[in-house]
């Protein structure tokens, strides 16, 4: 899906805002309906060719995860 901006940020049309894809991680998550929390890193990025209403903002950057059972 599309990278967007909050909505405190109506002007942010061209966020210039890119993700790379993660390949390969292993990030484990508790076997009874648990949640975890894991940091990135450098996989978003802001070019210059942003509007200038996106300073500020907060991005929305939807990911698809797949995942496999180890038991």
């Amino acid at each position: 899906g599309a990278i967007t901006a909050d909505s405190g940020h109506a002007s942010c049309v061209t966020t210039g805002v890119t993700f790379t894809d993660q390949t390969g991680l292993t990030i484990d998550v508790a076997a009874d309906g648990g949640e975890t929390q894991t940091t990135l890193s450098n996989a978003a990025h802001m070019s210059n060719a942003s509007d200038n209403g996106c300073q500020g903002a907060t991005f929305t950057i939807p990911v698809a995860l797949t995942g496999q059972s180890d038991a």
